[in-house]
């Protein structure tokens, strides 16, 4: 079992980081509303993600550069090759998993699939002791009622609509006309309920990809432990992910996209949503990241994902003008409840560390044991 990290014991420190957490999700709630706006069919998996990593990579070195030069290591080969492989999965699979689901996918089905990701998260920091969870204790059952709660209420946000709370125009007549058909046809029908997908093979295939891309999330999360100590510069694991990834999928690309229009931005919107997803959907989210794993564990930032279901039903309602349901409303409800549950048994579980840690001297100071 890992310790928990001392910037828990400051109060200030907490606040700061949940609130970058939650705000990192608002951004990929954002760009995710970007690419059903956008005609995603025309892009391509390997070159949007490489010039996306690329903006990304330009945003995070000169941050990682001078915020970090007086307590980063020696770069070593070893680290290096850690790196590389923490960008191939964070990186190549997990964004050109998103952005082929994104091209292909129903739109509904990708966040609940998507997800699954603090499950994954949880479980794989548990069996590798980063995590503890005392199913014995109220901390430990908080945590694991946590994660499957907040879970729920992301797929119930997915995957059922109910009753209109809030009338504010149509989120379809701003979609691309095949993002419409999926809405009428593969996505939520008029009685709230998910009516048609297409053919059973293609759903399986895309659904297979869709949660390689959450497990290979849950995966990068975790190695960023090992690295981070060895390497406690989070900003420059972020930046030397994006750019080893980058390095990777320019060889794909130039492998597989053979077709020259598959590498130009045609319209306005994809050159603003490749900006955006460089700056704010990678470079800001996978530093926070970092630095929410190198200051509070890899659970921790996974509890916030499903809080992007949330922030693409608020952003759908203010800029495209898309009404509210109740099941976003009580999805949403259920993902804010559920990661408070999961921060107060982190907070819990610090108290009674440092509670047992307080009677232990004690006792030896009673004794006379130095």
């Amino acid at each position: 079992m890992a310790d928990l990290p001392s910037y828990y014991s400051d109060f200030g420190g907490r606040v700061k980081l949940n609130a970058a957490l939650a705000v990192a999700q608002l951004g990929a709630g954002g760009f995710y509303l970007l690419m059903q706006v956008v005609q995603a069919e025309n892009l391509s998996r390997f070159v949007f993600p490489l010039v996306q990593n690329c903006i990304a990579f330009l945003v995070l070195a000169p941050l990682a550069y001078f915020l970090e030069k007086d307590r980063r290591p020696d770069l070593r080969f070893s680290t290096i090759c850690r790196l590389f492989i923490l960008g191939s999965i964070g990186v190549v699979i997990n964004q050109v998993t998103y952005v082929t689901c994104l091209t292909y996918m129903p739109v509904s089905i990708i966040p609940a699939i998507e997800n699954l990701t603090p499950a994954f998260t949880f479980i794989l920091a548990v069996f590798c002791w980063l995590e503890e969870v005392n199913l014995r204790r109220l901390d430990g059952q908080s945590k694991v009622a946590g994660v499957v709660i907040s879970l729920s209420g992301a797929v119930l946000m997915s995957l059922y609509q109910g009753p209109t709370i809030i009338k504010n125009g149509a989120l379809r007549s701003f979609l691309q006309p095949r993002h419409r058909e999926l809405f009428t046809i593969t996505g939520i029908g008029p009685n709230g309920h998910f009516d048609m997908l297409p053919p059973g093979n293609e759903i399986l295939q895309l659904g297979a990809i869709s949660l390689i891309g959450s497990v290979s999330l849950s995966v990068y999360l975790i190695l960023q432990v090992p690295i981070l100590t060895r390497y406690p510069a989070p900003l420059s694991v972020a930046a030397f992910a994006c750019l080893f990834g980058a390095l990777e999928l320019a060889v794909l690309a130039a492998i597989f996209e053979r077709d020259p229009s598959k590498w130009a931005f045609t319209s306005g919107p994809q050159v603003f949503t490749v900006i955006y997803a460089g700056f704010i959907a990678t470079g800001l989210v996978a530093g926070t990241q970092a630095w929410g794993t190198y200051r509070g564990g890899p659970l921790i930032v996974a509890i916030y994902q499903p809080l992007k279901a949330v922030a693409i039903s608020l952003l759908g309602l203010v800029f495209l003008k898309n009404a509210l349901h109740l099941g976003s409303l009580i999805g949403a409800v259920l993902v804010v409840f559920g990661i408070s549950l999961v921060v107060w048994g982190r907070e819990e579980q610090r108290r009674l560390a440092v509670l047992a840690t307080t009677v232990e001297s004690g006792s030896e100071r009673y004794w006379g044991i130095d």
